[in-house]
């Protein structure tokens, strides 16, 4: 492959750095002995152990020890699928609001989702179950539905926030 810009080299070698490290942490994880530790010194929120694995691995990097908890928490969660999330659209017109809430009165929704004219990210809606409430909303257009991904969570471990870990 041609080289292109030279500037890169020190991003080449950044890269080369953690994918180094990376191989490392792995490494370190092969042992049943070494992945029993970590594990525990995550679920039990024990820094100072977590942090002994941490410096044993060489990588000058800020955010190190945010870097390792979420490198084994991707590999400890596994993908379930896709499944269809619906959330009430946030351009709705007066009317339809106004729809919205007759409906959400008639399916005993006492707490209706907030209908604000302020523009909001869509994962700050909240996610309406599915149910005959969801389908009469459906019906009149007033949300919107996208696959989101879904992860099996049964072997997940409840780890503790960087924040407590990472000192």
């Amino acid at each position: 492959m041609e080289k292109y810009d030279s500037n890169l080299d020190g991003l080449y070698q950044q890269l080369a750095d953690r994918f180094g490290a990376l191989s490392r942490l792995f490494g370190e994880l092969s042992s049943s002995q070494t992945a029993q530790e970590l594990t525990e010194s995550l679920i039990s929120g024990d820094a100072a152990t977590f942090n002994q694995f941490v410096d044993r691995i060489d990588i000058p990097m800020l955010g190190k020890c945010a870097w390792v908890r979420e490198i084994i928490e991707r590999v400890v969660v596994t993908p379930a699928g896709l499944v269809e999330v619906c959330r009430l659209r946030d351009n709705l017109t007066p009317g339809e609001k106004l729809l919205y809430l007759r409906i959400a009165r008639r399916h005993g929704q006492f707490q209706p989702v907030v209908v604000s004219t302020a523009l909001t990210v869509a994962e700050d809606r909240p996610v309406i179950p599915p149910g005959p409430f969801l389908e009469e909303l459906r019906a009149n257009n007033l949300v919107t539905c996208d696959p989101q991904m879904t992860y099996d969570v049964s072997t997940t471990l409840v780890l503790s926030k960087p924040e407590r870990i990472c000192v």
